[in-house]
Parts: structure tokens; C-alpha cells; sequence
């Protein structure tokens, strides 16, 4: 079973144009494999899990350098995380929304699901009248 679950190689580099959508997809995945990897040991009564030797045979050479002065899975884990976390600015965000258009040959359905993928990058909150006199 673990050979299904089993996630790739972490190598995507966070200068990578994707390198936030890889990793957020590459968390879960690897998440479930060591779910699984537990319960399978919890099973048939083995030690624990060593997960921070496990996540480092996952991860290539240039994503392993990152982590190397971490001691522990979960601040392993959560560097990771900051690493290739980015933030959006959110003007630049909304300017890519709003200046997006159908392209030719695109279909409405595409263009919709364009659209909910770049409102995603957006922050979009509630502004009451009084707020919006005063220049939120």
C-alpha cells in the first residue's frame, strides 16, 4: 500500500515560478504518506516512525539544504513552509484579475475557472458605508 501512497522527490526550487503551488501539493501528499506509514507500524506494534529521516529521503539535495540545521520533523516542516510560502501583493493581484479577458478560443467555462484562480491571490474584505467615507 505505501508503494501507491508514496509521494515524488521534493525538488522544486523556491525560485521556481510554482515552486509555492508544488510545495502545496507536495505537503498533503507526503502528509498521507506518513499517516499511513504510522498506522501500518501501529499495527504490528514497531517502534515509532522517525519522521524527519523519513522527510529527508524525500527531499533532493537542493531543497535538503534548507533544513539541514533542524533537529525535529516539525520545525523541519515549518521552515519549509515559510520557505516557500509567498505573499502576494495584493494591488498587483487585483490589477491581474481585473485586467484579465477571455483569450480567443477560450471557452466561458475556461475563462470562469481562469478567473477563481486568480481571486484567489486576492483579499477582498468587507467595508461597512462609514468605512468606506473614511478611505477604508
Amino acid at each position: 500500500m505505501d508503494h501507491i501512497l508514496k509521494p515524488k522527490e521534493m525538488s522544486v526550487l523556491r525560485t521556481e515560478p510554482d515552486a509555492a503551488q508544488g510545495h502545496a501539493h507536495w505537503l498533503p501528499t507526503f502528509a498521507g504518506f506518513i499517516q499511513a506509514m504510522e498506522e501500518g507500524r501501529l499495527a504490528i506494534n514497531e517502534t515509532p516512525l522517525d519522521k524527519k529521516s523519513l522527510l529527508v529521503n524525500f527531499l533532493s539535495p537542493k531543497v535538503y539544504v534548507y533544513i539541514t540545521d533542524v533537529r525535529t520533523y516539525d520545525l523541519a516542516k515549518e521552515k519549509l513552509d515559510r520557505l516557500f510560502e509567498t505573499r502576494r501583493n495584493n494591488i498587483c493581484a487585483r490589477h491581474v484579475l481585473a485586467s484579465r479577458s477571455q483569450q480567443m478560443g477560450e471557452s466561458l467555462k475556461e475563462f470562469i475557472h481562469a478567473l477563481e484562480i486568480l481571486v484567489k491571490d486576492c483579499i477582498f474584505t468587507a467595508v461597512d458605508a462609514e468605512t468606506y467615507r473614511q478611505g477604508c
